[in-house]
């Protein structure tokens, strides 16, 4: 009896070892994804996961350092992810953080093309590593009730007006924000100074008006704008777009300014990890989403653009009418400016002291001292 009590209990446990390990067994019908918050719609990842059996584990992160912690931390589990192509895709295509891209599994990668794709190439864009998906601008979002109280005669805003003591003085009554990365905004101070990479002729041109910027936060500018907590913002075309949307709701007077010759174009990539466990459903989210329709979907939600120029068509009339938020001129994009990408020793020290010196200008409001 004794040793069938034995017997039955080894049995037992041999059936609830098997139990367990069926249960935790990772599955391969599942992607995980990590995106930024507020891209993907709920109605994509459905549409992928009835279409291909393939679960979608939607992970979201609102900046690229986080991100990059998670890429440079080893195995992190994801499948796809999403960085900006400058500085930080092309800093880690560098740093071997992606798995090479198989084109053979996106036949769809034939529906991006155009002044995106380009310009991509144009600055060093890796295609064998990343892929230039998302677009948009950073301008000036602003509520034009307020500064036309304050200075009348003044149509639209450039980075001039915010790089002159005059009007700075009178735009911080009424606050006024400043990113908090470096990218997306020394390129546009860089176009009003001869020397495009001298940083104390920066510093010079920034120090007048460094004590009237009233914040540095990116995540807080749509709260900002409709609390009229700052007057004006730089933005991307997506917070303008979702900006602009509310507060014609609240009857507020909000405009999106994106002056020639001196906006940025950023583009966002989708990129595999090099520790991806699902690289073969990756490939296949990929492709999925880039078909103009679903394309469209996630424009429609998000404001954010995609490179598929044909999802256009798809695109809703309120965010195509607005030439700020969605460009057509294709020689206006082409004009735009991306930055510098990460490429050699000197591409990794211009962002080492790109980023020292905007953190210099964030936490020092007199700058006359301060020196690169």
């Amino acid at each position: 009896m004794r040793i069938k009590n034995i017997i039955l209990s080894l049995l037992l446990l041999f059936f609830i070892i098997i139990l367990f390990k069926n249960q935790y067994k990772p599955s391969n019908n599942v992607v995980n994804v990590y995106g930024w918050y507020g891209l993907l719609p709920k109605s994509v990842l459905e549409q992928f996961e009835k279409e291909y059996n393939i679960k979608v584990r939607f992970d979201a992160y609102d900046n690229n350092d986080v991100l990059e912690a998670k890429l440079l931390s080893g195995n992190n589990g994801y499948d796809i992810v999403f960085p900006s192509f400058i500085p930080y895709a092309s800093r880690q295509v560098t740093m071997g953080a992606f798995e090479k891209i198989n084109y053979k599994l996106i036949p769809n990668i034939k529906n991006t093309y155009g002044a995106i794709s380009d310009n991509f190439k144009k600055y060093g864009g890796n295609t064998d590593y990343i892929i230039p998906v998302l677009w948009g601008t950073i301008g000036i979002v602003y509520n034009k009730d307020i500064i036309n109280k304050l200075f009348p005669d003044l149509k639209t805003l450039t980075y001039r007006e915010l790089m002159s003591e005059e009007y700075m003085r009178a735009f911080s009554k009424h606050g006024v924000s400043f990113p908090e990365e470096y990218i997306d905004i020394l390129p546009q101070i860089q176009t009003l100074i001869d020397d495009y990479s001298d940083f104390n002729s920066i510093i010079n041109i920034i120090s007048p008006v460094r004590k009237y910027i009233t914040k540095f936060n990116s995540a807080t500018v749509i709260y900002d704008i409709l609390s009229e907590e700052s007057c004006i913002a730089i933005c991307s075309s997506d917070y303008a777009f979702k900006i602009i949307s509310t507060a014609y709701d609240l009857n507020k007077h909000i405009e999106f300014s994106i002056p020639k010759g001196s906006t940025v174009l950023w583009i966002d990539c989708m990129a595999i990890p090099k520790t991806a466990p699902h690289k073969e459903n990756a490939h296949k989210f990929i492709n999925f989403l880039l078909q103009p329709k679903i394309a469209a979907e996630i424009t429609n939600y998000s404001g954010i653009l995609v490179n598929v120029p044909e999802s256009r068509e798809y695109v809703d009339e309120a965010i195509k009418e607005n030439t700020n938020i969605f460009p057509k001129d294709e020689e206006l994009i082409s004009t735009f400016i991306l930055g510098r990408a990460i490429r050699s020793e000197n591409d990794i020290k211009y962002d080492r002291e790109a980023n020292k010196l905007w953190a210099k200008i964030k936490l020092n409001k007199n700058l006359q001292n301060v020196s690169m």
